[in-house]
């Protein structure tokens, strides 16, 4: 189940809250397209925190216009995921973890649950966050998308912490040559076969 492999502690501060000691387990590519609910292609086009009713937990609403389905289903063209956490005037809450998806960029979003909240709707984390540059994949950490190579079933199961990118993906340093990436098309054609 995709929601137990996010083990979460959170030790919370008084003005400033920081979520300390979030630990994501690593999964494989084809894991996360398994156990995602919905892939699309899209564009984020808002981003806004804001607090709760009772005024004791910031959420930042991230809106996507969304311009293919991957797999899955939506009911428009567009999205709206809510992350736990961001910042609102002076007062913040922050999880160590937590990479938002930003206003502007473009990407393909792997989305663990659409019928509930989550901390992060996206499954595991940063590993269900990628971004496009031109026609070329990249991590949310701008790293080049090389090749992705399938796991053995050992491997896939074994248990390891997330460092933000799934078992299996060869990417470049950050911001390196686009030229050896994997196409966006390529990437898209991946995600269709596993999820057959």
């Amino acid at each position: 189940m995709g929601a137990s492999l996010c083990l979460c502690f959170f030790i919370l501060l008084l003005n400033s809250t920081v979520a300390r000691a979030t630990s994501i387990l690593r999964l494989s590519f084809d894991q996360l397209v398994e156990q995602s609910a919905l892939v699309f292609e899209g564009k984020v086009v808002s981003s806004e925190a804001h607090w709760n009713q009772q005024h004791t937990r910031i959420h930042t609403y991230v809106k996507f216009e969304i311009s293919e389905i991957i797999k899955g289903r939506a009911v428009s063209d567009s999205i709206t995921l809510r992350f736990a956490g961001g910042q609102v005037g002076e007062d913040h809450q922050k999880f160590e973890s937590m990479i938002y998806p930003l206003k502007g960029e473009s990407g393909i979003y792997f989305v663990e649950r659409v019928d509930i909240n989550m901390v992060n709707p996206l499954i595991g984390w940063s590993q269900g966050h990628f971004l496009i540059n031109g026609d070329k994949m990249m991590t949310n950490q701008h790293r080049t998308i090389i090749k992705i190579n399938p796991v053995s079933k050992a491997r896939k199961n074994s248990f390891s912490l997330s460092e933000g990118e799934v078992k299996g993906m060869l990417s470049t340093s950050r911001n390196s040559n686009l030229d050896a990436g994997l196409s966006v098309s390529e990437f898209k054609r991946l995600i269709r076969a596993q999820a057959e």
